[in-house]
C-alpha cells in the first residue's frame, strides 16, 4: 500500500467516524453545512435563559428558517406562549410540524399533543399516536413514559400493562423521574411486572433524588407502613411534607391525615384542616370527604353543616362512596340543606352501586318504608341480602326479619335462623333477641330455654332493654334459668328505665302483684301512667282501674313523677 492510499483510508475512517456535519440555510438560501452548532443558535438560546424572548425570537427564527429542528422547537414554544413574538398557535403548530417531521423526537412528542388536543391545527389522535410511536421508538424517555402511560389506561385499544411496564422500564434506565415513579407504583402493585417491593423502593429512590413529588409521597408511605425501612420515618415525614410543599394533592391529603389521627406527629386538628384544605381545593375527593368530616363535627374549623355537605357534594361528585352516602344522609336528616327524601334515595343508590354495604342497607330501608321512593318490599330485600352477604350485621337482621315474617321473600324461619345468628354473633342486639325467642317458640329452631336465656343474656348486657325484658320474665319465671323472681324484676325495671313501653306496663304488673317485691300500688300507677303515656294500648285501662285504690295526694304524686320522669342513659 502507498503512502498516499494509506492517508486516504485513514481519512475516510476519520470522517465515517465524525459527528454528522451540520447542514443549514443563510438568508439568501443557500446551504452551508458545518461541524458544529451554529453560534447564533446558541446565542438565541443564552437570550431565551436571559429572559430577552424578542432576542431569543429573533435568533431562533433565522436559524429556524434554515432549518434548524431544535431552532424550530423552540421558537413553537415562544409563539405558543406569546413571548417574544404575539401569541399564535398555528404558527406555533406549524414550527412544530417541520421540527417533527425532520425526525426530531422532542417536537414529535410535542406535536402529538397538539394534534391531541386540536391545538394550533386539526384534531388528530391517530398521527398523534404514530409520531408519538416514533419519539418512543428513538428512546426519548418523556415520549416513552407518554406513550406508556397510554397503553396502561387502554386509550387505544385494550390495557396492556406487560408493554408499559416495558416502556417505562427504558425510559427510567434513561433517568427519567416520571418513569422510575410510574415504575415504582407498578412493581407494588405487580401491574404488568412481577411485584417487589423492595425494587419498586429503588426506582422511588431514584425518583426521589431528582426530587419527584409523587416519589417522595409514595415512599413515605412505605416506610410509614413498615414496607421498607429505608429512609428512615423523620425523613419520609421530611419527604412527605417537601411533596405537600410542593402542591401535590396527594401529599397534602396523607399529611393532613397524619395531623388529624396524630400518627408520627402530635395530633393538630387546625394544621390538618388547613392541609387538607389545600388538597380538597385541588380536587383531591378523599380531602374533600375528610375536611367535610371536619366541618360536621367542628374539628379544627368551626362547626359548619353548609360547608359540610358542600365537601360531601363535591366528594360525592368525584364518585367517592362514603362521601356519597354521607351527602345521602345530609339530605334524609336535612344536615347543610333541606330536606329531600327522594334525593337522599338517588345518592344512597349510587353508593350502594359501588358495593358500600352501610348504603345498601339505607336503600333497603327506604324499599321497605316508602321513604323518597315507592315501597317495594321485594327490592328491599335484594338489597338487604347484597348488604348481608357482605357481612353487615343490620342487613343481616333486616333480612332475618324479612325472611321470618314472608315479606319481600318466601317465608322461611329456618333460613331467618341462619341470618338472625349471624348477625347476633357480630353483636347485633336485637338480633340476639330475635334468636332467643325463636328458641324459646321453636320457630325455625328446636325449642331450647336455655339457648334462649343466654341470646336474651347477651342482648341485655349490650343494654338491649328487650333483651332485659325477656331474661327477667325468664328469671322470673324460671325458663331456661334459676329462678330468681327479685333479679328478675330488677332485669325487667332497667327496661321500663330506659323507655320501653312494654317493659313499663310489664313493670306496673309486678309491683300490682308484688312479684319480685313488696305490693306497692302507687308504684303500679305511675309505671302505668308512663306506659300509657309512651303508648302501649293496655296501660291506659289498666291505670285508670287501679286510680280507685290510691287517695288523692297518692295519685296527684304518681302522676306528677310520672311526667317529671325521664328515661335512663345507656
Amino acid at each position: 500500500m502507498t503512502a498516499a492510499m494509506a492517508i486516504v483510508l485513514s481519512l475516510v475512517c476519520a470522517l465515517a467516524h465524525a459527528a454528522p456535519p451540520v447542514k443549514w440555510r443563510d438568508a439568501s438560501g443557500v446551504w452551508h453545512y458545518g461541524d458544529a452548532a451554529p453560534a447564533d443558535l446558541d446565542r438565541g438560546a443564552a437570550a431565551e435563559r436571559a429572559g430577552d424572548y424578542t432576542a431569543a425570537a429573533r435568533e431562533l427564527l433565522d436559524w429556524a428558517q434554515r432549518g434548524d429542528a431544535r431552532a424550530q422547537a423552540r421558537l413553537a414554544e415562544l409563539y405558543l406562549e406569546g413571548r417574544g413574538v404575539p401569541r399564535d398557535e398555528r404558527t406555533g403548530a406549524e414550527w412544530l410540524r417541520r421540527a417533527a417531521q425532520a425526525g426530531y423526537a422532542a417536537a414529535q412528542l410535542r406535536y402529538a399533543e397538539l394534534l391531541e388536543l386540536g391545538r394550533g391545527t386539526g384534531a388528530d389522535p391517530r398521527a398523534a399516536l404514530q409520531l408519538l410511536k416514533s419519539a418512543a421508538g428513538q428512546g426519548y424517555a418523556p415520549a416513552q413514559t407518554r406513550l406508556a402511560e397510554r397503553l396502561l389506561e387502554g386509550r387505544d385499544g385494550r390495557p396492556d400493562a406487560v408493554a408499559a411496564a416495558r416502556l417505562f422500564e427504558a425510559a427510567a434506565a434513561a433517568g427519567d423521574a416520571g418513569a422510575q415513579f410510574r415504575l415504582g407504583q407498578l412493581l407494588l402493585r405487580g401491574e404488568g411486572i412481577t411485584p417487589s417491593v423492595e425494587t419498586a423502593a429503588e426506582y422511588l429512590r431514584a425518583a426521589v433524588a431528582q426530587g419527584h413529588a409523587g416519589a417522595k409521597q409514595e415512599l413515605a408511605e412505605l416506610v410509614f407502613a413498615g414496607r421498607v425501612r429505608e429512609p428512615g420515618p423523620e425523613r419520609a415525614l421530611q419527604l412527605l411534607q417537601e411533596a405537600a410543599d410542593a402542591g401535590l394533592p396527594a401529599a397534602q391529603t396523607s399529611l393532613g391525615l397524619l395531623y388529624l389521627q396524630g400518627r408520627r406527629v402530635a395530633v393538630d386538628a387546625a394544621r390538618a384542616a388547613r392541609w387538607l384544605a389545600a388538597a380538597a381545593a385541588a380536587g383531591d375527593a378523599l380531602a374533600q370527604f375528610s375536611l367535610a368530616g371536619l366541618y360536621a363535627e367542628g374539628k379544627g374549623v368551626a362547626a359548619d353543616p353548609a360547608a359540610a355537605f358542600r365537601w360531601y357534594a363535591a366528594a360525592a361528585e368525584s364518585g367517592h362512596a362514603r362521601a356519597q352516602f354521607e351527602l345521602a344522609e345530609a339530605y334524609a336528616a336535612g344536615r347543610g340543606t333541606a330536606p329531600d327524601p327522594h334525593t337522599a334515595y338517588l345518592w344512597y343508590e349510587r353508593a350502594a352501586r359501588q358495593g358500600l354495604a352501610s348504603a345498601q342497607v339505607r336503600v333497603g330501608e327506604a324499599l321497605l318504608r316508602g321513604l323518597g321512593v315507592p315501597a317495594d318490599p321485594l327490592l328491599a330485600a335484594q338489597s338487604y341480602r347484597a348488604a348481608a352477604e357482605a357481612g353487615h350485621p343490620q342487613a343481616q337482621l333486616a333480612l332475618g326479619l324479612l325472611l321470618l315474617n314472608g315479606r319481600g321473600v318466601a317465608r322461611d324461619p329456618a333460613l331467618a335462623a341462619v341470618w338472625l345468628k349471624r348477625a347476633a354473633e357480630q353483636g347485633a342486639t336485637l338480633a340476639q333477641v330475635a334468636l332467643g325467642i325463636l328458641h324459646a317458640s321453636g320457630n325455625g329452631l328446636p325449642r331450647d330455654d336455655t339457648q334462649a336465656a343466654r341470646w336474651y343474656a347477651r342482648a341485655a348486657q349490650g343494654r338491649q332493654p328487650w333483651g332485659e325484658l325477656l331474661l327477667g320474665l325468664a328469671a322470673i319465671g324460671g325458663r331456661g334459668v334459676v329462678t330468681e323472681p327479685v333479679q328478675g324484676a330488677g332485669l325487667v325495671r332497667r327496661a321500663a328505665e330506659r323507655g320501653l313501653a312494654t317493659a313499663q306496663f310489664v313493670y306496673a304488673r309486678l309491683c300490682a302483684e308484688g312479684v319480685g317485691m313488696a305490693r306497692d300500688l302507687d308504684c303500679a300507677y305511675r309505671w302505668y301512667d308512663l306506659a300509657a303515656l309512651a303508648g302501649h294500648p293496655s296501660a291506659a285501662a289498666a291505670r285508670d282501674a287501679l286510680a280507685p285504690q290510691l287517695g288523692p295526694e297518692a295519685l296527684r304524686a304518681a302522676r306528677r313523677a310520672a311526667r317529671e320522669w325521664r328515661p335512663a342513659d345507656g
